[in-house]
């Protein structure tokens, strides 16, 4: 198993994981495998846009991602019959439990800091019919939000993203939220519970805003096509 995994890890350069901050992150990462790595994972984050927008409008509260995921590894018992295969499916799931419990609070926050800031900075202007209102009014929003949230669940991230990266597999089969966070604390105190806030926070600030008031502007222009229609 282990060959395995450093196999699949490949070989990488003494200071590839040495990074310094998030300018040092763009240099190395450019400079050792090129400007395209940047974009590394963006396959997997559209194809889990895409149950997930799935859920949204069709299956409530079920998550359609994971059990599609599921399903998918499930599909042949052959795959699962040994300890080592076990294993590789266990480590399928890496991080779930933090991603979970991150998401959750995230929303939450996101959601109870965006609607009041959006109905305030709607009633400033005070012509709910303007679409760059609307548009302005909910990127506000939502930016405010996505950093406030980002920021909040910062060290359950950190923790996600802790076992997502470590090497040794038995360790990661062995690790879960709460000892990542306390291992953290012990040995780095409060700054490495936060360490990568800012582009966390720089990322999902745009990232929920443009969401946001990419829907909330559809939504008027729709609405106003469907009026328009109407009276005719």
């Amino acid at each position: 198993m282990q060959h395995w995994w450093n196999q699949w890890l490949g070989p990488s350069s003494p200071e590839c994981f040495q990074y310094r901050g998030t300018m040092d992150v763009f240099s190395k990462v450019t400079r050792q495998e090129g400007i395209f790595r940047l974009w590394r994972g963006t396959g997997a984050n559209l194809a889990l846009a895409v149950p997930m927008a799935f859920k949204a409008s069709n299956v409530g509260g079920k998550p359609p991602g994971m059990w599609t995921t599921l399903i998918g590894v499930l599909l042949s018992r052959q795959n699962i019959r040994s300890p080592e295969n076990v294993r590789g499916y266990h480590l399928l799931w890496t991080g779930l439990g933090a991603q979970l419990a991150r998401d959750a609070p995230y929303s939450a926050i996101c959601w109870t800091v965006l609607e009041p800031i959006r109905r305030h900075v709607i009633q400033l202007f005070g012509d709910q019919s303007n679409a760059a209102v609307i548009l302005g009014a909910n990127f506000s929003a939502g930016f405010i939000a996505g950093v406030i949230s980002a920021g909040a669940t910062c060290p359950l991230d950190v923790a996600k993203t802790r076992r997502q990266i470590e090497r040794d597999p038995e360790r990661v089969l062995s690790m879960n939220t709460r000892r990542i966070l306390l291992e953290v604390w012990r040995k780095e105190g409060l700054e490495g519970l936060f360490r990568g806030a800012g582009p966390r926070m720089a990322r999902a600030g745009p990232s929920v805003g443009i969401v946001v008031s990419s829907y909330e502007v559809m939504k008027h222009i729709m609405h106003r096509k469907h009026a328009v229609q109407t009276y005719d």
